[in-house]
């Protein structure tokens, strides 16, 4: 009786250091105070619905546009005013848009589709909404704007100036700006 001699392949000799495992953790996880949760409770009770037009296509069915909107709103939040690459990219590998996006990665012309042929609203407009549904949700005062950086503090009488300097040494520019913006603007509004 001869025996055979399986040669099995040495896999320590074709082991790198670039090699990943596989976890043994697979779900995703947020911490309780991450600002997606603080976003997504700020939305809560706005119908997105008036600001989009109806899905009337015949063919295979897209992406969920509420959620494709909640991520656009949730990257001009944090990005500013990010590309449509951007978000196509903060939807395949960041955690949170994945979790928003419920693991679909709508590409790039995707989000272009639903900000041009669906999106009836401006996404300043949406905004606006939001800031008004807040302000009425919470009962805040929209009396007061502190955009020159005045900082009110809990203390009475302890109010800070945070930008004195830096207006201090700009004053010339900033008045001239001013100056120009103003002129602009009464020509344009009369």
């Amino acid at each position: 009786m001869s025996y055979k001699n399986i040669k099995e392949p040495n896999y320590n000799n074709h082991y790198n250091l670039y090699q990943m495992c596989l976890p043994l953790n697979l779900e995703y996880v947020l911490d309780e105070d991450d600002e997606l949760f603080s976003f997504l409770k700020a939305i809560g009770g706005i119908d997105f619905s008036r600001y989009m037009k109806k899905n009337e296509t015949r063919g295979r069915k897209g992406h969920d546009n509420f959620r494709m909107l909640k991520a656009i709103l949730f990257a001009y939040m944090q990005h500013g005013k990010p590309s449509l690459r951007k978000m196509e990219d903060l939807c395949a590998h960041d955690v949170r848009y994945i979790w928003l996006t419920e693991e679909k990665k709508p590409s790039f012309m995707a989000f272009e589709r639903l900000i041009t042929e669906y999106l009836i609203a401006d996404i300043d407009e949406i905004f606006y909404d939001i800031t008004f549904h807040l302000v009425s949700k919470m009962d805040l005062s929209t009396e007061n704007m502190y955009i020159d950086g005045t900082k009110v503090e809990a203390y009475a009488n302890k109010n800070s100036f945070v930008y004195k300097n830096t207006i201090l040494t700009n004053m010339k520019k900033m008045f001239s700006n001013m100056t120009e913006d103003i002129i602009l603007l009464n020509q344009e509004f009369g």
